[in-house]
Parts: C-alpha cells; structure tokens; sequence
C-alpha cells in the first residue's frame, strides 16, 4: 500500500501458497475438483517434473478465424449463498463495487495497451465491461476485450500479453518487481498460461489460477487477489479464503495434512 501510495504502482496482484500433503492420486482430485466448480479453462498435464491441476475459470485470450483476438480479464469476487434472495443482494453489491470497479477498470486498460501494439489500427476495444460471471461457490466481474490482428501472429501476440494483466497488476512492469520482492515463493505455472496454438491460427490459453502445483505427495495451491491503495486487508484476506475453499471442500478432513 505504501509503494502504491508514492505512485509507484496502481495495482498489485499478490499472491501466497499453500502448502498441502495428501496421498489422493491427482487425476480423482482433479475430477472432484472440476465436477464442483464447471470451469471453462480446466487443464490436467502429468509430466517428468510435476502434475498441475488447473481448474481456472480465466481466459487469457483466444483467436478466432486467425485474426479475431478475445481477452476476458477476471477482477472481483464474492462467496455465493445458498440463498436466493441474498445472492441477488450479494450481484449487486458486486456490480456496484467502486473499489472493484476501479481494478476492473485498470487491468482493462492495460490490456487494450497490450492488444493494441500489435493488433490493426482502430480495431481494439471493449466489448463487455464489469459483466457478472457465477459459478457454483462466488460470484466474479469480468469484461471483454478485443481486436483484430493479421494472420500467423499468435506467437507475438503471446509475447505482448505475457504475463497477463489480471495477475501482476499495473504498470506491469512496476507490479512484477513489487511482487518479486515481496513474495517469497516462484509462481512457476500458476498464473502463467495454458493452452495451445492451433495450426489454423486459432489460439487459446487461459490464466492458471486456481490450481495445484504436485510433487509426490506435496501439493501447493495457491491464491491471492488484486491490491489498490482503498483495498481492507481483512476484506482482501478474507477473498483469497473463498478462493481456496472452493478447492479444500473436495477433501475429506482424514485425506489431507496442512503445513
């Protein structure tokens, strides 16, 4: 907050993992996991190195015929109840949310930045801005942002939105060198991307979050959410709590130990 404060950043996306040691092999935790939450942009790799299991409800972007290029930047959040009447309530509090607005806001414009350098002039711009998106467990904002760019540039297009906007903050680069000082643990494929490149030139890749990092037994899981100079500590600890649920629900208590 103070670096945000002396105008060195206007957001940042902090991050903290969770450390967890269970014995469920993961592609049963992976279907738990999936069955549970429906996201759009699951992926499951089993290599030499580690399993992930990614249940992420983020596109990072997509090409479509080629040449139509899609950013849906995720910002926002709000446990949903089991209650009608309250979840109406709680839509609400979230569309109208100054402080999630703002941050929306930010990353869209960021994005728009990151799009625009390579895509045809005049052809950037949002589609949707702060739509409401639900799943089984929270409620998100998100907005769609677009473009058009010439055929068989998907890698450039990559190379100008990595990493994405939603998950270091703004300026990026400020955000990046705030986050590597302060926290203390790599990221390695959380919250990096996902997806393939088509030959066709069609693209898609979405941002892991909510996913696990396994090593053996270790599973790391990690979580966090975008600071502004107006966010509550206790509001913003309290989102990375609704996060993380989402995924610790799929255990029984005698599966799993915390460290």
């Amino acid at each position: 907050r103070r670096r945000i404060g002396e105008g060195d950043v206007y957001q940042v996306n902090f991050t903290y993992p969770i450390k967890i040691e269970t014995g469920v092999p993961s592609w049963y935790l992976f279907y738990k996991y999936l069955l549970k939450n429906h996201a759009d942009y699951a992926a499951f790799i089993n290599s030499k190195e580690m399993e992930v299991l990614s249940i992420s409800p983020e596109c990072f972007f997509r090409i479509e015929n080629g040449t139509k290029v899609s950013s849906y930047p995720i910002k926002g959040t709000i446990k949903k109840e089991f209650d009608i009447e309250k979840n109406e309530y709680l839509k609400k509090e979230l569309l109208t949310s100054e402080k999630d607005r703002a941050e929306l806001a930010m990353i869209v414009d960021l994005i728009r930045n990151d799009i625009g350098k390579i895509a045809n002039p005049g052809s950037v711009k949002v589609e949707h801005h702060c739509e409401l998106m639900e799943f089984p467990t929270l409620f998100h904002l998100y907005s769609t942002v677009s473009g058009t760019i010439e055929k068989n540039r998907q890698v450039e297009l990559f190379k100008s939105l990595f990493p994405g906007g939603s998950i270091t903050g703004a300026p990026k680069v400020s955000a990046m060198k705030i986050i590597s000082q302060l926290e203390e643990h790599k990221r390695n494929i959380y919250t990096g991307a996902i997806g393939f490149c088509g030959i066709n030139g069609n693209s898609v890749f979405n941002i892991p979050i909510r996913t696990v990092q396994r090593k053996g037994n270790t599973l790391i899981y990690s979580t966090g959410g975008g600071i502004t100079f107006k966010s509550d500590p206790e509001k913003e600890f309290e989102e990375t709590l609704i996060k993380t649920k989402a995924f610790l629900n799929i255990f029984d208590s005698s599966e799993i130990v915390f460290e």
